[in-house]
């Protein structure tokens, strides 16, 4: 993955980003002519900043490698197939293009991201009330239950004590939470018997028999992901 990363500026709207990246090159900003057109969106002015990361044990990104997927727009258009990523740790969703630049993604153009991962796939959509500009990956949503995951990638700093070195370090926290219709967010274990409480008995036994049939052991976000896909199906 290369390390130049394009920040979209669209003509109406400027993203601010959030999230800080403390690792950076030395460079400067840098325009293009050339422009980049988008299911219609017109994007005429880039912003260049260069990070490493290759010194770092551990991944900022959401997988090692890039994944295939799309979005859908505000006006709930959606887009072709394309190579996204997502960079946790600073907060960035981005699209890799043809020549291997890795272009931000405006956010408040955005509604939802769907990006298929090696062994699953992942959906991000603004889902907190308490946080509505802030997306988070979906596992479960209905009318009365939403569970999410705010995604974190945390930075270590290396030490070099003498005799044992530590190398700097990403280090990855999945947080899960709960929102259930009149009631205030709130975190909760992705476990089974966590899970099961939030839904009714009829429910339970049917994730009971889905979860035997699909063989799965719901010890992790990917299995729970598959339950529940299910569960619609």
């Amino acid at each position: 993955m290369k390390n130049l990363i394009l920040v979209l500026f669209i003509s109406f709207s400027h993203l601010t980003i959030n999230g800080q990246v403390v690792i950076k090159k030395n460079g400067g900003e840098s325009r293009t002519e050339n422009s980049l057109i988008m299911e219609g969106l017109r994007v005429d002015n880039f912003k260049a900043n260069d990070l490493e990361y290759g010194d770092i044990k551990g991944s900022p990104y959401l997988e090692k490698e890039s994944l295939r997927g799309y979005l859908i727009m505000i006006d709930e258009k959606k887009t072709e197939t394309v190579t996204l990523q997502y960079d946790i740790y600073s907060n960035e969703f981005f699209h890799i293009n043809n020549k291997g630049e890795e272009i931000v993604i405006d956010l408040k153009l955005i509604r939802e991201l769907i990006m298929q991962g090696k062994e699953e796939a992942y959906v991000f959509k603004r889902i907190n009330p308490r946080k509505p500009l802030k997306f988070y990956e979906v596992l479960y949503e209905s009318d009365g239950l939403d569970i999410f995951n705010d995604l974190q990638v945390n930075f270590y700093e290396g030490k070099d004590q003498g005799i044992a070195k530590i190398d700097p370090r990403f280090s990855r926290d999945n947080n899960y939470y709960v929102q259930l219709k009149g009631k205030d967010v709130k975190k909760i274990k992705l476990k089974k018997k966590d899970v099961y409480k939030l839904f009714s008995k009829e429910e339970q036994k049917r994730m009971d028999a889905l979860s035997k049939e699909l063989n799965l052991k719901l010890k992790k976000s990917k299995d729970f992901k598959k339950l529940f896909d299910a569960m619609k199906g």
